[in-house]
């Protein structure tokens, strides 16, 4: 156990190249994606392990499908763990994570700094925000997931819909708290101002330590309605974008979910990344879902991306596999060489149309 006194002169050290923490941590903070069968929205984590990622339980809590924008990459993540008691949940992505950010082995002083790193407002590019910590055993409430935490950290640093799960540095790098949330009314109802909250590391680490070797289970997913959903069979979708930019990765990232949806038979969720037009051109969920028979997505390069304003036009490669009976001409394996026409919705990306340059898939060489 580490003595008062280290921590006091760690903490009286002289002043923080914050600049340089971050540029330190950042390969090891990755933007989310997450779909329910009925919504989707933003949040943040941070690498614990070759492949983990820890963010908030309020982020994981019902999510159907997880997408995951990193540093120079895109993947896609499952929940393999949660503890609604201190707002924590794994995920397990099949990418080889790398920069794992290691939790503080100490808690902080009060009035130590702090640096917030995240994706706010579901901004594409990382963003910090620091402050001071302003309080050592905080509590909150969210009832609307059925959470209640207590010995927080709180801090007034800036805190917005999209850090939730992110990492609190400390000013030795080391992740002092998860982002959990703020708050912005008192009991009178009157405005709060800069009082946010941490799940401090300590009720971190037991956790990790107990999910470390935790993988996927198989199946077990799926919404109502998707009756004809087929198994998962472990399917996992390979994914490379090749342009390397921010909104590329934005766009790209609602591909990757359409796919890991149709891969995990979600085909509400699949449905929900069409724009109206595109819907109606198809007719309806049911009818576009039963010509998806047993066909799986296993492969998306992503070549090119230009987007001007609200409307985004993609080249990407696809490969699927399916049984011979629902495949062109018989294939079990196709490639598919697609235009992809794309409309921004808000912070998402939605598909307006996709043209195949061959008119129809060739079979995997």
């Amino acid at each position: 156990m580490s003595t008062p006194t280290s921590t006091t002169s760690a903490e009286s050290a002289g002043p923080v190249d914050w600049a340089k923490l971050v540029a330190d941590a950042r390969p090891g903070v990755v933007r989310l994606e997450v779909a329910s069968c009925d919504a989707r929205w933003m949040g943040t984590g941070f690498v614990v392990g070759p492949h983990q990622i820890m963010t908030a339980a309020h982020v994981a809590i019902d999510a159907q499908t997880v997408s995951v924008q990193g540093d120079g990459f895109n993947t896609t993540a499952d929940v393999v763990a949660l503890d609604r008691g201190s707002d924590s949940a794994l995920l397990w992505s099949p990418e080889d994570l790398q920069h794992p950010l290691k939790l503080a082995p100490v808690a902080p002083q009060l009035a130590a700094p702090v640096a917030l790193l995240g994706f706010p407002q579901a901004v594409s590019d990382l963003r910090v925000t620091q402050g001071i910590v302003s309080g050592l055993q905080a509590s909150a409430d969210y009832s609307d997931v059925d959470i209640h935490l207590a010995g927080l950290i709180a801090t007034d640093a800036a805190i917005n819909g999209g850090n939730s799960g992110g990492p609190a540095l400390g000013r030795d790098g080391s992740v002092i708290g998860l982002v959990t949330g703020k708050q912005v009314w008192n009991v009178e109802d009157d405005p709060v101002e800069g009082t946010g909250f941490l799940v401090p590391a300590a009720q971190l680490a037991p956790h990790l330590r107990e999910w470390r070797d935790l993988t996927p289970p198989d199946g077990g997913r799926g919404c109502d309605g998707d009756n004809q959903a087929p198994e998962a069979q472990g399917s996992i979708l390979e994914v490379e974008v090749v342009p390397d930019s921010a909104e590329a990765g934005d766009v790209a990232r609602s591909l990757v979910l359409h796919g890991e949806s149709i891969n995990h038979g979600d085909y509400e969720i699949a449905w929900g990344l069409f724009t109206p037009r595109l819907k109606r051109d198809l007719g309806s969920l049911s009818t576009w879902e039963s010509g998806l028979g047993s066909s799986y997505w296993t492969n998306l390069t992503v070549g090119s991306v230009e987007v001007s304003g609200d409307e985004a036009v993609v080249e990407a490669a696809l490969r699927t596999e399916q049984d011979a009976k629902d495949g062109y001409r018989g294939q079990t394996c196709s490639i598919y060489s697609l235009t992809y026409s794309m409309k921004r919705d808000g912070a998402a990306w939605l598909i307006d149309h996709a043209k195949n340059a061959q008119g129809s898939p060739r079979a995997c060489p």
